[in-house]
């Protein structure tokens, strides 16, 4: 039972350690995306992206 409750814990702590790190890789993609691409032009781009997303729902 040991063992078994050693194992669930640390697979839950690499789960969350690799969470962890694709947020903080998704977060710095897109701020690294907004500073190049300037706040001016992203705007645009989100609503032209909502617009095809709800063209595409319906």
């Amino acid at each position: 039972m040991d063992r078994v409750v050693l194992r669930a814990l640390m697979a839950l702590v690499g789960l969350l350690t690799l969470f962890v790190y694709l947020a903080g890789a998704v977060l710095s993609y897109a701020a690294l995306r907004i500073v190049l691409t300037g706040p001016s032009r992203r705007r645009p781009l989100s609503r032209t992206s909502s617009s095809s997303r709800l063209s595409v729902d319906t």
